[in-house]
């Protein structure tokens, strides 16, 4: 049976690493989280909590041109 393993952040660590990243999924790897539909779902979850602005992302990278 595989152990799960959970990542330590803190509500700070998100707030820091928001303006260095373009994306949701930037996010989760920035705090070394798999790209997975829970993480994807809690992140979304903590980011309206704290009111964090990311109105500065630009979405998945395929549609930003890059």
């Amino acid at each position: 049976m595989l152990k799960r393993r959970y990542k330590n952040y803190t509500e700070q660590d998100i707030i820091e690493a928001v303006p260095r990243v373009k994306s949701l999924a930037g996010l989760l790897r920035e705090l070394d989280l798999r790209e997975a539909g829970g993480n994807f779902n809690n992140m979304k979850r903590k980011l309206q909590k704290l009111q964090i602005d990311t109105s500065h992302w630009t979405g998945p990278a395929w549609n930003a041109g890059e």
